[in-house]
């Protein structure tokens, strides 16, 4: 017998990344008021989508919306992906976005590899954990805020 269950919700068993929470007393015991930098993805185009050996190669725009009064231009484009290698990284585009704020955008070439569980396959979803991270910034100077207003991705895959 065959049969078939319609789903309409996502499920994956792939691990996510540990986010803290962001609380006013942990801001204080960092030291302050860290500007609060709110990071933006476009992937454009997935140049591999290799499920078998998890890698993965997609050209994109990350942004970055900072205030320069804070952040220099330099501290802000010395990110880096948590299990990604940036082949390519464009100099910065730079332009000024509310009253005091600054948004850079990159464009980025990067290969991505992320642990995908295939325990379920081929009745399994699965979630991508893209992690931006920056070592020129201290935690008591600047945090990353990402939200889902600022990833996209073009249809490319399937």
């Amino acid at each position: 017998y065959y049969f078939t269950r319609q789903t309409d919700r996502f499920t994956t068993t792939d691990r996510e990344p540990a986010i803290l929470p962001l609380t006013s007393h942990k801001i204080a015991e960092l030291g302050g008021s860290p500007d609060l930098i709110t990071v933006g993805l476009h992937i454009q185009d997935f140049i591999t989508f290799d499920v078998v050996k998890n890698e993965f190669l997609f050209t994109g725009i990350i942004w970055f919306e900072f205030d320069p009064t804070i952040i220099s231009r330099d501290s802000i484009g010395q990110f880096s992906l948590v299990r990604g290698e940036i082949i390519e990284r464009s100099e910065p585009r730079i332009r000024i976005v509310g009253d005091r704020r600054a948004m850079a955008q990159y464009d980025i070439r990067v290969r991505l590899t992320t642990p995908l569980d295939y325990r379920y396959f081929p009745l399994d979803d699965h979630k991508m954990a893209i992690t931006v991270t920056n070592t020129a910034l201290q935690p008591d100077e600047a945090l990353f805020v990402a939200t889902t207003r600022g990833l996209f991705a073009e249809q490319v895959v399937g």
